[in-house]
């Protein structure tokens, strides 16, 4: 839903000239002829329904939809919340304009997201309901292909419930090490149910975050900094742990082998750096 009032924000220039300029092709008599009706419902597809209000904006004819069926239930209600912005500021009309778009909403009568378009006529206001879906298909602004986007929404599940039951057998790896470790306590040992838990928790993450925005969020936007922010941080964190460990092993054992530590603590500081710069970088460009 979000992407597509975002590709209706982005065209609504052009949506508001098509509109404009078709809806002049009818004159502003005080009613609508069925004829009037019928070419409104061929010129725009995606039309719902129409009705129109007295100049106190008080419905006064029943929701038209396709093919002139008609609906009174809605007659005697006052529109005048549709001319009302999202900060609460009344809509005017001008000389210049007699024609007012409220934003994309929810519609009670038909349940589809839409907008509607008012228009001042002589005697009354003209009210035109869209269902926006419909409208940005028409000038190939949004393409919905449900038999792929359900391949996709199964593949991703199917792949992230793999990542998470991985990352439940890591975890579980690290609980049965970290009990074993009261049999026969070893200080070198206690890193590596620390190094499975730190893992696991990274994929599980990982796991979670692609299930959340690939098969639950219906948001098609392709790059995601919130999956990749999770998986580095766990990451970079798994890193960190294993080049302590190394340190501790070595200087066990052979203080010669301590410059392939420095070698790991050094990647991972350039990983934690320029994770550090993207972060602030992506943070300065959410801002402005």
């Amino acid at each position: 839903m979000k992407h597509l009032v975002k590709t209706y924000e982005e065209n609504y220039a052009m949506l508001e000239r098509f509109i404009t300029s078709t809806l002049l092709r009818f004159n502003h008599n005080s009613e609508l002829t069925d004829s009037d009706l019928d070419n409104m419902f061929k010129l725009f597809p995606s039309l719902e329904l129409v009705y129109t209000t007295d100049l106190y904006l008080i419905q006064n004819s029943p929701n038209i939809e396709k093919n002139n069926l008609k609906k009174h239930e809605h007659m005697g209600v006052k529109r005048e919340y549709l001319l009302y912005t999202k900060r609460g500021v009344k809509r005017e009309f001008s000389d210049s304009s007699d024609l007012v778009i409220k934003q994309p909403y929810i519609s009670s009568a038909t349940g589809h997201l839409c907008i509607t378009v008012i228009q001042k006529r002589d005697n009354d206001y003209l009210f035109l309901d869209f269902e926006l879906e419909k409208l940005l298909k028409r000038f190939g602004l949004y393409n919905n292909h449900k038999i792929f986007e359900i391949g996709l929404k199964l593949f991703y599940g199917s792949m992230s419930f793999a990542l998470m039951a991985v990352a439940l057998f890591l975890s579980g790896y690290g609980f049965f090490s970290f009990a074993d470790n009261f049999t026969t306590p070893n200080l070198e040992n206690i890193f590596k149910p620390v190094v499975a838990l730190t893992l696991g928790l990274a994929i599980f993450d990982l796991g979670k975050t692609i299930f959340e925005q690939e098969v639950l969020s219906n948001d098609n936007e392709t790059f995601k900094p919130k999956t990749l922010m999770n998986f580095t941080v766990s990451i970079i964190i798994a890193l960190m742990i294993e080049a302590l460990l190394m340190v501790f092993k070595i200087s066990l054992h052979n203080y010669q082998d301590l410059k392939y530590s420095l070698y790991l603590i050094a990647g991972s500081s350039l990983l934690f750096a320029t994770f550090t710069l993207f972060y602030f970088l992506y943070k300065k460009s959410k801002k402005g």
